[in-house]
């Protein structure tokens, strides 16, 4: 998180290692989430620049490696002008505080199998701090396919040691 401080890191510097000297941009998403909504937690098997390009948000990331890291978690109030390099298998999430555009660049272009992993972003074991609160029975603030997803505990279990 080059150039702007965590908010809540359980631990050392996360990720010493993390930034790829070059990234080569192959898909652009914008996302547009309502005030509350809940996005995430996903990891693929790529980096990530994210950022908001309109409004604020709060961005989590979860350390879905396996190995001594796994389920670190990092939090960060995002604006315009802050951006995160996410590395493969670190998940990204957001809650928006307001209205807010959030943009993925990635370094491939995501493929239906592709290797990653996912997280309850309600999950209790992250205890993830939303400034907002947020209703699992509103689809608008979390989203069934997120809703479906693993706790981190299951996470755990399904990965290599």
């Amino acid at each position: 998180m080059t150039g702007a401080p965590c908010a809540r890191s359980s631990g050392p510097a996360p990720w010493p290692s993390w930034a790829s000297p070059s990234l080569s941009v192959q898909q652009v998403n914008l996302t547009f989430s309502r005030a509350g909504a809940v996005r995430g937690i996903h990891a693929e098997d790529m980096h990530k620049l994210v950022g908001v390009a309109s409004g604020e948000a709060f961005g989590v990331w979860v350390d879905l490696r396996p190995g001594a890291g796994f389920g670190r978690l990092v939090t960060l109030p995002l604006v315009q002008g802050v951006q995160v390099l996410v590395p493969p298998g670190v998940g990204n999430g957001l809650q928006a505080l307001t209205a807010c555009e959030y943009l993925y660049c990635f370094d491939q272009e995501w493929q239906p199998g592709m290797a990653g992993a996912c997280v309850h972003p309600l999950d209790p074991d992250l205890a993830i701090a939303w400034p907002q609160p947020v209703d699992p029975a509103d689809p608008a603030q979390l989203s069934a396919k997120d809703a479906a997803q693993p706790s981190l505990a299951q996470v755990r279990a399904a990965s290599p040691p």
